[in-house]
């Protein structure tokens, strides 16, 4: 088998030279000079001891346009409203939101190169948003993506199907919520 190492980092965004951005804060100059171009991004939830518990990946053709619907969500923006009162309900809790951007070295897959130019492609910048959701995912913080508990809808949809007395299914999918809640209390 062959394989390859892609370094995947998270920078901060900042709103002015060496101010960190933060959230709910509006859009700078600064903002729309240095970063407001296609990239992959990343809403990561921070404790006190600086450890990421949660994060949402996405990518954007523009990064002060999708960083400002998540400031004023539309009513018919569902990702929007739900990250939204997400972010603002984690704040309150205590925990630190940073809105990051993905950097990675250039690479190469199949003689397709993979640079910070290439994420003007859509299907570039789909391609490294999942790897970099399925390496948030390894990492042990909680990954806020639709789709994620996907995994735990198949399982239990596949539960309800076996040839069982209805209250051994019922012992099986909450054997199967105790593992889940196990997983996410180590995180």
């Amino acid at each position: 088998m062959k394989s390859f190492q892609i370094d995947l980092r998270w920078k901060d965004i900042e709103s002015a030279s060496g101010t960190e951005y933060c959230f709910p804060s509006l859009i700078t100059r600064h903002l729309k000079k240095h970063y407001d171009k296609p990239r992959i991004y990343r809403w990561a939830l921070f404790d006190d001891e600086n450890k990421l518990k949660e994060a949402y990946v996405g990518e954007t053709e523009s990064v002060c346009t999708r960083l400002s619907q998540y400031l004023r969500p539309g009513s018919k923006q569902q990702t929007n409203l739900r990250l939204r009162a997400h972010l603002d309900e984690s704040i309150a809790r205590g925990l630190k939101a940073k809105f990051q951007i993905l950097q990675f070295e250039q690479f190469q897959v199949n003689g397709v190169v993979v640079n910070e130019a290439a994420l003007g492609n859509p299907h570039v910048r789909q391609f490294l948003e999942a790897l970099a959701i399925i390496e948030n995912r390894c990492t042990g913080c909680k990954v806020l993506n639709a789709g994620e508990d996907w995994l735990d809808k198949q399982l239990s949809r596949t539960v309800q199907q076996l040839s069982l007395p209805p209250e051994k299914k019922t012992v099986l999918l909450e054997q199967m919520e105790v593992a889940a809640r196990k997983a996410d209390a180590r995180t």
